[in-house]
């Protein structure tokens, strides 16, 4: 489970491997009919978005399984909040740091704090990292860079 706010959201089980650490929504697809397509569909997704919060789920949309759960939606964290619990164990067994931008991957394995007049290209060009990569495992950066914040951190290498 996570906190949110002052309620606790329940982890469904079972959730994908690698699933982003904020999740507060998630969907199961039902039989084989329930493609990935449809539930970016119908909750309105792109596959980008999709993957970085279900890396088990390839950028083709492929590796989805039925009645395993998916996340469909996170939450930003404020910086003033508590830390996020969750009851599924770390992967990566590094330890992440606050803040960090809302929407990064949970295998995230280095990180970045960013700082004043950074840019989107100069981190992944500084970490040898593609822009599309840095973009994937940092959801609330967005495609334009417009969301990097100073003095959070940001995903720069994964598991």
């Amino acid at each position: 489970f996570l906190f949110k706010g002052s309620s606790v959201v329940n982890t469904p089980i079972p959730c994908a491997n690698g699933e982003i650490a904020n999740c507060t929504k998630w969907y199961a697809p039902r039989n084989e009919y329930d493609t990935c397509f449809s539930v970016l569909h119908s909750q309105q997704l792109e596959i980008a978005e999709f993957h970085a919060m279900n890396p088990s789920v390839k950028s083709d949309c492929s590796g989805m399984s039925i009645g395993t759960y998916y996340c469909v939606s996170t939450y930003k964290v404020p910086v003033s909040s508590t830390p996020v619990a969750k009851s599924t164990p770390v992967r990566t067994g590094i330890s992440t740091p606050y803040p960090i931008q809302t929407g990064m991957v949970s295998t995230c394995d280095k990180f970045y704090k960013v700082v004043a007049d950074d840019s989107c290209v100069n981190i992944a060009n500084e970490y040898g990292i593609s822009t599309s990569s840095f973009y994937a495992w940092n959801l609330a950066v967005k495609t334009d860079c417009s969301g990097l914040q100073a003095d959070e951190y940001v995903c720069v290498a994964v598991a």
